[in-house]
């Protein structure tokens, strides 16, 4: 659309939609449950705030979506990831991964201006940031770079899933390629079964979006209850959740098990020395379990802990596959 509007944006990129609402979002990379959406007003966004404005908008996100502070892993694109921001997420206790424009500020010059071969990588470590620099084996492809405060500088044989071949890459590419895109898988799923239609009103454009993912999200919760028995398809839920709002009886209540982390079944309770758990945030063995989650926490461990229901429950710690790590690092 192209409304006489203070904060319509002019994306040239978005080749289906040029101009539009942008929105920003924070979206869970394998459920694809979004968390938190801002939408943005103009040039006064977040203007209380004195910071880059990539920044205010990382932040912003993350704290009104209740993740900082817990341990996750934050996987940006090059719009996003700048050094001071890895800093700061660092700083509480939340890993960033994201490629860099080379043109950044406080990046090593000595990784930018080598010379890379197919399949070479470069690392550059500075206090717990990681600089990673790799080029494919396609002659006509530029080098990529990324940044971290999450892995460590080694290389890996990666078998491609499409073509079948392999390939030597940076654990931190790989990580990036598969958990680096849950905006667009969710934004492909909505595409599919969408209630959208054309219309010059945006604010029914953003209204119908806002539904598909609400009905997107409430699939995800759906699924996630039905393990381990296989669930319906998202065609037959949204046909159900229809014929349930349309329909002139009652509907039956869903019973819902306790998911939170305020129910008695989720209050730790102490095991004999011949029953220890494997704690859900560190991986060592504890003497104390959440009986509603099915995992064990230690006391340092408890405010990190993540209160759901564990189907499966392994009694024994897996061993790590031996990795080697490279010198450049």
């Amino acid at each position: 659309m192209k409304n006489r509007c203070a904060y319509i944006q002019y994306m040239p990129n978005k080749r289906h939609a040029r101009f539009g609402v942008k929105k920003f979002e924070l979206v869970d990379s394998k459920t694809m449950y979004v968390i938190h959406i801002d939408m943005y007003s103009g040039k006064d966004h977040l203007a209380e705030e004195h910071a880059p404005f990539t920044q205010k908008v990382v932040m912003n996100l993350l704290e009104q979506g209740g993740c900082l502070y817990k341990g996750y892993h934050v996987f940006t694109d090059n719009f996003y990831t700048k050094l001071p921001l890895a800093q700061l997420l660092l700083d509480n206790n939340t890993f960033l991964t994201g490629t860099v424009n080379k043109n950044s500020m406080d990046l090593s010059k000595s990784v930018l201006r080598t010379v890379l071969g197919p399949q070479k990588s470069v690392y550059f470590r500075r206090g717990p940031v990681l600089l990673v620099g790799y080029k494919q084996k396609k002659p006509t492809r530029k080098p990529v770079y990324l940044i971290s405060t999450a892995y460590h500088a080694e290389d890996r044989v990666i078998r491609s899933r499409k073509s079948g071949l392999e390939a030597i890459k940076p654990v931190l590419i790989d990580k990036y390629n598969q958990l680096m895109g849950g905006v667009d898988c969710k934004d492909k799923s909505l595409y599919h079964w969408s209630c959208t239609r054309i219309t010059r009103r945006y604010w029914k454009k953003l209204f119908f979006n806002l539904l598909d993912m609400c009905v997107s999200n409430a699939y995800v919760v759906y699924a996630h209850q039905c393990i381990p028995d296989a669930p319906m398809d998202r065609k037959n839920f949204i046909l159900e959740v229809i014929q349930s709002l349309t329909s002139a009886s009652e509907p039956e209540p869903i019973h819902i098990p306790d998911l939170g982390g305020d129910g008695p079944s989720h209050q730790a309770e102490h095991l004999p020395s011949n029953l220890l758990r494997v704690c859900g945030v560190c991986g060592k063995r504890s003497n104390r379990w959440y009986p509603g989650c099915n995992i064990g926490v230690h006391n340092a461990c408890e405010l990190l802990l993540k209160h759901y229901w564990r189907p499966k429950y392994c009694g024994r710690k897996k061993k790590r596959a031996p990795s080697c790590s490279s010198d450049s690092d």
